[in-house]
């Protein structure tokens, strides 16, 4: 599992795994955004709406690493109204505190699902996690 907030971290963990044939899903950006409802597990390569998802795509794709499963928002991040004119971080939304608790469990059934083949993916590929 992979809740890294770093790009390149998060780069480097996908391509060990892909070396190693290890399995991993790794949780994609939560800022700005509002509805965990709108919440899905893709491929990397079919993710859209989410800004840290894109680059990650765009990352993987140059560096031959596929099939990298992740849990992402298509929900486009709010631009929140600053307050009197206020600028930088003090303009921004951040990440509720109620997302990375949600995309943790989210992804933690995931995995438990797939380590005890009870999930659709391992009848339908022969296989757990991707």
């Amino acid at each position: 599992m992979d809740a890294i907030d770093n790009v390149t971290a998060k780069l480097v963990v996908a391509r060990w795994c892909q070396d190693e044939g290890m399995p991993l899903v790794s949780s994609m950006g939560g800022a700005n955004k509002l509805h965990p409802e709108l919440l899905r597990f893709a491929d990397i390569s079919q993710t859209h709406g989410c800004p840290l998802a894109r680059i990650i795509r765009k990352e993987c794709r140059k560096r031959g690493i596929r099939g990298l499963r992740v849990l992402y928002s298509p929900e486009e991040p709010v631009r929140p109204q600053a307050p009197n004119g206020a600028s930088g971080k003090a303009a921004t939304l951040g990440t509720m505190s109620y997302f990375p608790p949600i995309m943790g469990q989210m992804i933690a059934g995931d995995v438990i699902l797939s380590l005890t083949g009870l999930d659709d993916r391992s009848a339908a590929s022969g296989g757990g996690m991707r």
